[in-house]
């Protein structure tokens, strides 16, 4: 028997999914599992508490899995490093490697036993404008399966699901130190979220007096003038919402020009 399982990551479009499940609209999974690396933002945390509630009610097993070394963060600090764009660390130790030892506990294994070929069938949530992520899986255990495709929806599709299906909040997910954001993310992390955007200059204030290169955004998060906004230069930046009652950005200058 083939364990279908729900790799949950906490964001738009694989919440949106989870939500047509528990509304009736597509088939069940057997297993949903996240993986929390201890360095998610708050918004996430609450959609995932959420979604355990709802799935135990309607008898789906759910499990947040925690990976062995500790929250991503801490992690990282006690080695005085950053995580970087270059490598794959993160994903693999704080986020493969705990779904993939989730799963082999649900099936009442040990995390070094190696399973059939196909047993699992791992459904992630790549929505049609991302499509050149959804890729096979490098286990020979497990199988992908991206059911977002195969109903062809896009990431508007997945945001519409969520306002009909009364998901409210949901986010873009990701962890708190994540490299890869933009100027634009760290200035909402340290809007909303002061203390986390705190931890991670003292992140790399750390990997800088280690002597260790690069950086968690480019110049620095320290020298960074998060201070300055574009009403400084006479610009109006509010207050239209999207659909998750996000403010979209909105240049009313009559001279014109655009910040990216």
């Amino acid at each position: 028997m083939t364990l279908e399982v729900l790799s949950l990551g906490g964001g738009v479009q694989s919440t949106a999914l989870l939500a047509m499940v528990l509304a009736g609209e597509h088939e069940r999974p057997d297993f949903v599992v996240f993986a929390d690396t201890g360095s998610e933002r708050p918004q996430t945390i609450a959609t995932v508490e959420r979604a355990k509630l709802e799935c135990e009610a309607m008898g789906i097993p759910f499990e947040i899995a925690t990976p062995q070394r500790g929250p991503l963060h801490l992690a990282y600090m006690d080695k005085q490093r950053l995580p970087i764009v270059q490598s794959r660390l993160c994903t693999t130790e704080f986020k493969r490697t705990p779904i993939h030892h989730a799963i082999k506990r649900h099936l009442g294994v040990e995390p070094s036993e190696v399973l059939p070929p196909g047993s699992v069938v791992q459904w992630i949530g790549i929505s049609t404008d991302e499509r050149h992520r959804a890729k096979p899986s490098p286990l020979k255990w497990a199988l992908s399966r991206f059911p977002l495709l195969d109903l062809d929806m896009s990431r508007d599709d997945c945001i519409e699901v969520l306002n009909r299906l009364e998901w409210a909040g949901v986010e873009k997910s990701g962890c708190f130190c994540c490299p890869f954001q933009s100027a634009k993310g760290w200035v909402d992390l340290r809007i909303r979220e002061p203390e986390l955007f705190e931890i991670s200059k003292a992140m790399e204030s750390l990997s800088i007096a280690a002597g260790k290169s690069g950086f968690l955004h480019n110049g620095t998060l320290e020298r960074f003038d998060f201070n300055r906004t574009l009403e400084d230069w006479g610009l109006i930046v509010d207050e239209p919402l999207n659909q998750l009652g996000r403010p979209i950005p909105r240049c009313e200058n009559p001279d014109g020009g655009c910040f990216t």
